[in-house]
């Protein structure tokens, strides 16, 4: 069989890439698919196999962050190799063998053990021997469980697998019947969001492992440094990022996004930055704003701060 009939090529983006066999296949339990783009369109045909839940009126796993969850089948050649940019991506094996790498860990995963994938880690899965059945979960990538999940891959066994396992089933049988019942599906949904949460419990995490100022300078715009980004970033609530702030800077968090980017625009300055294009790097809203900022903070216009 040539290459062109056995196997699909499958690229979501420049950081997705997928062979995908003839005889694999998945059920998306959400009702919506992400738009795919197929490489190369002239040689691989559009993937068999995947079928979707319906359509429900109201997002339910999405009340939970949960962004979609499904079964897969997998035989020997499935290959997955991506970043995930936005959200955490689990596989869980139901049976047979699931194997990763990426560039810190190798690993074979069996029934019962799960593969975490955190955002903006590269991780490759595939298929080398046995078959592999496994579930798969979606989540948002926010305070909730960025806390429990943590910044690097993982490969761990699932507390309370078999009942993880159950509930996923029941909300399938569900959404697939021919009236579902919202009600039901929303207790299901909430349940599995729970044992998740039972298998991953919050992580401690000290002040001293926070970098307010490099993410805030890693940040496009004044506008992204806002709390709620610095609290899902970080993993923790937005009360410990505030503490972290006066215990590093002995300010506020707002206040210690301006300091911060006010101290970086000198180094503009001296790059020969104009203030509109200083305002505009850092995220004011015009020259004034910024020029008003930097005087109330060092007592001097740019101008005037710089000659």
């Amino acid at each position: 069989m040539s290459l062109k009939e056995k196997n699909i090529w499958e690229q979501y983006a420049d950081t997705q890439l997928r062979i995908w066999p003839e005889n694999n296949f998945a059920v998306n339990l959400n009702g919506t698919q992400r738009k795919s783009v197929f490489m190369p369109q002239k040689i691989f045909n559009k993937a068999k196999g995947i079928s979707m839940a319906p359509s429900l009126q109201i997002d339910i796993l999405g009340k939970f962050q949960i962004l979609t969850m499904g079964f897969a089948s997998h035989t020997k050649g499935y290959y997955h190799s991506r970043i995930n940019k936005n959200f955490y991506d689990m596989m869980i094996v139901i049976d047979g063998e699931l194997c990763m790498k990426s560039d810190l860990q190798k690993a074979s995963l069996k029934k019962g053990e799960a593969l975490l994938l955190p955002p903006n880690h590269l991780c490759d899965s595939f298929v080398q021997k046995k078959n592999a059945n496994v579930m798969y979960l979606h989540f948002e990538s926010n305070t909730r469980w960025s806390r429990r999940f943590g910044n690097s891959i993982k490969t761990l066994a699932i507390k309370n697998f078999s009942e993880l396992f159950c509930l996923v089933n029941l909300y399938t049988k569900e959404v697939f019947s021919q009236k579902p019942n919202f009600r039901l599906l929303e207790n299901f949904a909430e349940s599995i969001s729970l044992y998740v949460e039972d298998a991953f419990p919050i992580q401690n995490i000290s002040a001293n492992s926070i970098d307010i100022k490099t993410w805030i300078l890693s940040c496009d715009k004044k506008q992204d440094c806002t709390l709620t980004n610095a609290s899902n970033h970080f993993g923790t609530s937005k009360i410990f990022i505030e503490n972290v702030c006066k215990e590093q800077f002995g300010v506020s968090f707002k206040k210690t996004v301006c300091d911060v980017l006010l101290k970086q625009s000198i180094n503009l300055l001296r790059e020969g930055k104009t203030n509109a294009e200083i305002a505009k790097i850092l995220g004011y809203s015009d020259a004034y704003a910024f020029s008003k900022a930097f005087k109330n903070k060092f007592g001097l216009s740019p101008k005037m701060y710089y000659s």
